[in-house]
């Protein structure tokens, strides 16, 4: 640190100003997080004038801008950096929350609590005196921070450097006095001088001989003051009480046992934990043989590998701390090993690298090095390089905990930034940021997931350079996310909670104050708190699971109930008090095999006076959430009112119960827990397997697969791009460089697919999909809930769902591409990161193929312009400028069909079947080569054999495929089927094979014939070494889209190859178009207008070549009409259907829209003449509209005519 110094003139006005004024001021500056970055001059003038200040004067505002601005080019002005933390954050203490001041210091809170957590799990003699102490200590923080009005994880926008200091000295001061404590002021605290004693500084003779940070007051942080105490550093109480702490064990007081509790813990917590949420997973001793260190430790040595991708492996080392030489104080002091200490480690980490290589043959991963301990550091240089892709970091404990911290963190995205800082340095720009893991996340996460700037051309620097990190910010970031904090519970002890976060959390959760008890979740107890100002509420799941669907039924029922809680101490009449207590309702539903259980609920408390209630569910209660309304849940709400009533002992009568639940449950569309009796497979195999978690586009890939498209372009002599260029004008040069992109990052794509094992490729990317269906049949059955529960439902699903198509595109491209280029032998396994690479790929050429038949279309400009880090950009926007408007109304129209058909899942389907002879079922005979009942039995065969195998994703050979099936259906329609709904390998996948064209294949075109979505079933490899390979719910969509493209008529009559099903479609194309004008004029007669139906325009005395009127709508009081343009529309997905669909929309030349303009300006020229004959009176307004089955991209890519104003079935209700 820096020697306690100032200059002459500033020690001459510190003699002269009476101390303890300036001693309030200054302490009162510590207290404010304004002024975080600034305690190091704080601090340094606090304990100058402690020794020095013995005058009279009182400080004015000068003087202390004065003192403050005399240190800025001083040590302690010099070392002033950003603040690294919040400013004020909390310890749980005997059932308390303790706050605490960070100041300075970075996670007093963390290591306090763990060896609070450690030190008095077990009985010590001497256990009373050293809780006194920790419980008098702990007090006097609290009071402080509470009396400064402070918070938890207050933070402050602080400046290092700071020269502007507030004017109001007297607030300052009464401020600073929030640290002063009377001998009866300490006395209500219940706290005594004398437990005080080991933190009282007595003697300030020689306190700033030591070093700063290093000074008697960092240990004794305490000062007496008069009968009472004043604290002037309240920073300083973590680091004083973690120092007395490991002194108490250092010297025996407390068992030895307590370290090894320390270490343990957290090594659980990130191992089983933090990882596994991340996607990693720890590998148990039995899968992995690993040295053991053969040299001298100072500390214990703890180590897992965890599996963080499919080939990547990461090696935690925790190196435990000295606990006989701790630091004697400061708190944060370094602590060196013995000198071949590092060679030794070195050695041995080399050594781990080799056998996990050897087992495993992995050389892509991560070794990462923590130091655990209480405060101190250990100054290590890290090892040389094991494999090019293997990386190596060093970091504390507190960084690791802030890593994992953060949603967006994982073990995969760290390797995947180290591979491109290497990359970086290949590539001869050098990367200047502090060596420090979480420094270069910050940096890396700012920036959108690169470290490669997107406005600032770095090669032409040779560097890249990263100042004032905003650290601090991301350590506050992470709590106020997680909200991790210690919470009372009913049973007299705290528990650490925070809130569990995934990829489809919505914003409004993040505002819920409802918390998980995570250590006990790493247990399978399920147990969170719902916290308000009647206090805090506990639900816990009292019984662990006996089966997967069980376990599965319980976690429905505990997160309804948590849900219903927060809902019931939100409307909370006046009968049940404001409160701090805590209670805690346990969940006991009796399982199933227990046949002489009760048939009604009970509800029993623990014990006389204690504030828990049992909560016993008889084995039938789920049937009462099998119906569309929430009688389920309304009967859940009572009883858990019921059981707040009984642990608080309200008196509460029944009828403010029955009042109380009422008012809770009042929208009958709000239901938390949604059971259906479907006999869906794929509902039923969720609760079997354990599926890949939801992964959308990687932001990190999806930057790295556009970057630099200059530079690789100009490697093509075909793009006619140079290397320097940065526009791009004219639509033939514009459409060259798209193509050109196109083509790249496709060879890209093909030249990754060649090194990897095919059926690895197509097993990920496939368990990937499954889990995006996961996700779409979770979004689709809590749609209606959702949308009651949260206030920015819409927006938040319009994210997830975006973010979920595109991610379904990509993957089934992967697939698609994959069955055709990727190694059948030789090949590697697949991973995580070469999904993502190829996925930001395939997205990048999905936006450039886009844009380039919106240039070729006209319907953008035709230029481009390259940004410094290569990317191009449209300068309009390009396509995305309006299919990204028109696909969130498309998105949102489909959250609005899956609200409205929530109902659907509790209504069996008892309606005939289609006679033998329909003519859908002929055409679908034909065309498919077996009937719709022999592809429904062979599907359910196959959703049975995945649920024999337990598994989403099935993978089998010929051979078995065959055995499994025998029984179960037909064999002999096998062939036929297999034929039609197969995905077969081809010997180049941009080349259509006979039959086919280029429509069938790019991925950026729908409907196309050779698709994962029409062909769901993957052969890999021919003959006898064939295999089939399918997801459960990928094939349910698969072949009900491929139905659903021919009964609705989409697919264009030039793809089908039967009579039968081209006359379909020419039939059921006509059908559909006057059903929708029917469906149009009875949604209008619904709402009491009157309605005329595809009437000839010749009907109301018009011309014939004006065509047919579709839909004429006349308001009950005749004052308007509506003259309607229906159109049957299924969607456009790209720009190329975009312009396909305008064909007919351009609004000239005698197109669809101009002729509906021309019968809408006749009939307003002619509105008595067309009266007179339909008998009804003149109207005063007409009106035209379009209205379409779904959103069309009409509206959102040009100024429309009032007439043509577009509207779906749902818009024009609301209007009508």
């Amino acid at each position: 640190m820096f020697t306690i110094e100032a200059p002459k003139p500033i020690l001459a006005l510190i003699r002269r100003c009476d101390r303890e004024s300036l001693l309030d001021i200054l302490i009162g500056l510590t207290l404010d997080p304004t002024y975080q970055s600034n305690h190091n001059r704080l601090l340094t003038l606090i304990q100058l004038a402690l020794v020095h200040a013995r005058g009279d004067r009182r400080p004015s505002q000068a003087h202390i801008s004065t003192l403050l601005n005399g240190l800025v080019d001083q040590d302690s002005g010099r070392h002033e950096d950003v603040a690294e933390d919040a400013f004020c954050v909390g310890v749980g203490f005997a059932g308390q929350e303790r706050l605490i001041i960070n100041g300075m210091y970075v996670a007093s809170d963390e290591a306090l609590q763990r060896l609070l957590d450690a030190v008095f799990t077990e009985d010590f003699p001497s256990q009373d005196g050293l809780l006194a102490e920790c419980t008098a200590l702990l007090a006097i923080s609290d009071t402080i921070a509470r009396l400064a009005g402070l918070f938890l994880n207050a933070a402050g926008d602080s400046i290092p450097r700071q020269t502007e200091w507030p004017d109001d000295i007297e607030a300052l001061g009464t401020l600073g006095q929030a640290t002063r404590f009377s001998g009866s002021a300490l006395q209500k605290l219940g706290v005594s001088v004398d437990t005080l004693a080991p933190f009282i500084l007595k003697d300030l003779t020689g306190l700033n001989d030591a070093p700063f940070g290093r000074t008697a007051l960092n240990v004794r942080p305490l000062l007496r003051d008069g009968d009472g105490i004043v604290v002037p550093a309240p920073s300083f109480l973590s680091p004083a009480l973690r120092l007395r702490l490991t002194d108490r064990i250092a010297r025996g007081v407390v068992p030895r046992g307590a370290t090894t509790i320390f270490h343990e813990v957290q090594f659980a917590r990130w191992t089983l934990f933090d990882a596994r949420t991340t996607g990693a997973r720890a590998l148990s001793n039995d899968d992995v043989e690993m040295p053991e260190p053969g040299f001298r430790l100072f500390g214990d040595y703890m180590h897992a590998v965890l599996r963080f991708d499919e080939e990547k492996l990461a090696h935690l080392v925790v190196l435990g701390c000295d606990w006989h030489s701790p630091p004697d104080a400061d708190i944060g002091a370094a602590r060196r090993g013995s000198p071949d200490f590092e060679a030794n480690l070195a050695d041995h980490l080399r050594a781990s690298f080799d056998a996990l290589r050897q087992q495993f043959g992995s050389d892509a991963g991560l070794t990462v090095i923590v130091h655990d301990s209480p405060g101190w550091g250990l100054p290590l240089a890290l090892p040389g390089e094991f494999a090019p892709d293997w990386f190596i970091i060093g970091t504390d404990a507190p960084g690791l905990t802030a890593l994992f911290a953060d949603p967006a963190f994982s073990l995969l995205d760290c390797w995947k930034m180290h591979r491109q800082a290497r990359e970086i340095g290949e590539a001869g720009v050098r990367l200047a940021i502090w060596p420090d893991p979480v420094d270069w996340w910050t940096v890396w996460r700012d920036q959108g997931f690169s470290f490669w700037p997107e406005t600032i051309d770095v090669t032409a620097f040779g560097g890249i350079a990263h100042q004032g990190v905003d650290i601090g910010g991301f350590r506050h970031l992470g709590r106020l996310l997680g909200g991790r904090h210690p919470a009372p519970t009913a049973y007299g002890d705290a528990r650490t909670v925070e809130r569990w976060i995934g990829p489809t959390t919505p914003p409004s959760e993040l505002a819920k104050p409802v918390y998980y008890a995570t250590i006990e979740a790493i247990m399978e107890n399920f147990s969170a708190v719902v916290e308000t100002d009647r206090g805090l509420w506990w639900v816990a799941v009292g019984r662990p699971p006996f089966t997967p669907e069980d376990r599965t039924w319980l976690k429905l029922l505990w997160e309804g109930s948590i849900e219903w809680v927060l809902k019931l101490a939100q409307a909370a009449p006046s009968a049940v008090p404001r409160s701090s207590d805590a209670l805690e309702i346990r969940l006991l539903p009796v399982p199933d095999h227990i046949i002489d259980a009760s048939d009604a609920p009970e509800l029993m408390r623990a014990g006389p006076g204690v504030p828990i209630v049992n909560l016993l569910l008889p084995p039938d209660f789920i049937t009462l959430f099998i119906t569309e309304g929430n009688a389920g849940d309304k009967a859940l709400v009572t009883l858990l009112a019921q059981s707040i009533r009984l642990a608080l002992d309200l008196p509460m009568d029944d009828v403010t119960l029955t009042t109380w639940v009422d008012k809770v449950t009042a929208d009958p569309n709000l239901k938390m827990i949604h059971v259906t009796t479907s006999g869906d497979l794929a509902l039923q195999l969720d609760g079997k397997v354990q599926p890949a978690p939801v992964r959308f586009i990687q932001v990190a890939d999806a930057r790295e697969a556009e970057r630099a498209a200059r530079q690789r372009l100009a490697q093509r002599p075909s793009s006619g791009v140079a290397v320097d260029q940065v526009e791009i004008t004219g639509k033939a040069e514009t459409t060259r460089a798209l193509h050109a992109f196109v083509d790249d990052l496709w060879q890209r794509c093909r030249s990754r697919l060649a090194t990897l094992d095919r059926s690895s490729v197509i097993t990920l990317a496939m368990r990937l999909i499954e889990a995006l269906h996961r996700e779409r049949v979770s979004g689709e059955r809590g749609a209606r809930a959702r949308q009651s529960l949260y206030a920015d439902y819409g927006r938040w699903a319009i994210h997830t769902m975006s973010g979920r198509d595109g991610a379904f595109r990509a993957y089934r491209a992967i697939i698609e591409m994959a069955v055709c280029e990727a190694a059948t032998t030789g090949g590697r396994k697949a991973a995580l990161s070469d999904i993502d690479t190829m996925a930001g790929e395939v997205m990048a050429l999905f936006r450039t193929a886009d844009q380039s038949d919106a240039v070729y279309h006209d319907l953008v400009a035709p230029d481009l312009r390259f940004r410094a880090d290569g990317a191009w950009e449209a300068s309009d926007g390009g396509s995305n400028a309006y299919m990204q408007r028109y696909l969130e109304a498309c998105i949102a129209d489909s959250i609005a069909d899956d609200i409205d058909h929530y109902p659907k899942l509790f209504v069996t389907d008892d309606s005939e079947p289609p006679a033998p002879d329909d003519p859908m079922l002929t055409a679908y005979a034909a065309e498919f080569g077996l009937g719709m009942v022999e592809v429904a039995a062979i599907q359910n065969a196959l959703l049975e054999i995945a649920d024999d195998l337990a598994v989403d994703v099935v993978d089998l050979s010929e051979a078995e495929l065959i055995s499994r099936l025998d029984g179960k259906a037909d064999l002999s329609t096998l062939p036929a089927f297999i034929k039609t709904f197969t995905l077969s390998p081809r010997p180049r996948w941009d080349k259509a094979p006979a039959g086919f064209s280029g429509d069938d294949i790019y991925p950026w075109i729908f409907e196309r014939r050779l698709s994962l979505m029409v062909r769901p079933i993957i052969r890999i490899g021919d003959g006898a070494t064939a295999r089939w390979l399918y997801g459960v719910r990928q094939l349910q969509m698969g072949l009900q889209y491929a139905s659903h493209l021919l009964e609705t008529g989409t697919w264009a009559k030039s793809k089908l190859h039967s009579a039968e099903a081209r006359a379909w479609v020419d039939a059921e194309v006509g059908r559909r178009g006057l059903a929708f004008e029917v469906e149009i004029g009875e949604l209008a007669e619904a709402k009491d207008w009157r309605t005329f139906v595809n009437r000839p325009m010749t009907e109301l005395g018009a011309a014939r070549k004006l065509g047919d009127l579709d839909v004429l709508a006349v308001s009950a009081d005749g004052a308007t009409w509506i003259v309607i343009e229906c159109k049957w529309f299924g969607g456009a997905r790209s720009s190329r259907e975009v312009a396909s669909w305008l064909q007919d929309y351009h609004g000239h030349d005698g197109d669809k829209l101009d002729r509906h303009l021309k019968r809408v300006a006749w009939i307003r020229e002619n509105a008595t003449a067309v009266a007179n004959r339909l008998k009804l009176a003149t109207p005063i307004r007409i009106l035209g509209r379009v209205v379409t089955t779904t959103p069309a991209p009409l509206s959102y890519l040009r100024e429309l005519p009032q007439d043509a104003a577009v509207l779906t079935r749902r818009t024009l209700k609301e209007i009508l």
